[in-house]
């Protein structure tokens, strides 16, 4: 699934003269895999008239599903104040990755002023394990269970996967005479 990146002015320029209108928020990827890959976001703060503003407070957080590492992205102290500042192009990056999938989006605000958002759609690894996704429930010894025992692959964060992992399932049953246990 690919998740557009999306770039919204979402506040008005104040007399800081940010202009989310002509900066931009921009990722290096779309789609990344949890665990692996690092986004990496480009952050450019202009004015109106397009010129690039140097030295100026940055902040990012990341919102979304699962572990989205260790926010805020860019850091602010505690009175709200960014922690990073734009380089003489205007510009500034940021980076984060996630151990859960789905997807998470990026906040940006520059002195004061929401830039925008961009979003990545996380996606889980190859599975490793099986797992039940409902424990099974007591069952006379010869019968079947009821309902079915519904098993799922799992990556090593615990997301749920599509691929198979390298080993089947199979059910043991102990070895105690007067009962058993299901384990994967």
């Amino acid at each position: 699934m690919r998740t557009a990146i999306l770039i919204a002015a979402l506040a008005a320029c104040s007399g800081s003269g940010v202009d989310p209108a002509q900066s931009t928020v921009e990722l290096d990827r779309t789609i990344a895999v949890v665990g692996d890959d690092q986004v990496t976001v480009t952050i450019t703060v202009r004015d109106s008239s397009g010129a690039p503003l140097s030295d100026v407070g940055v902040s990012a957080t990341v919102t979304g599903s699962g572990d989205i590492g260790p926010p805020p992205l860019i850091p602010a102290d505690d009175a709200g104040a960014a922690l990073d500042t734009t380089d003489a192009t205007g510009v500034t990056l940021a980076y984060w990755s996630g151990t859960l999938a789905g997807p998470q989006t990026v906040n940006v605000i520059a002195d004061g002023v929401a830039l925008g958002t961009a979003t990545v759609s996380f996606e889980a690894r190859q599975a490793e394990r099986w797992d039940f996704t409902v424990q099974p429930t007591d069952v006379v010894a010869g019968q079947p269970f009821s309902p079915t025992v519904p098993v799922a692959a799992f990556d090593q964060y615990g997301n749920v996967t599509t691929d198979t992992p390298p080993v089947p399932p199979t059910i043991e049953l102990g070895t105690n005479p007067t009962g058993a246990t299901l384990q994967t």
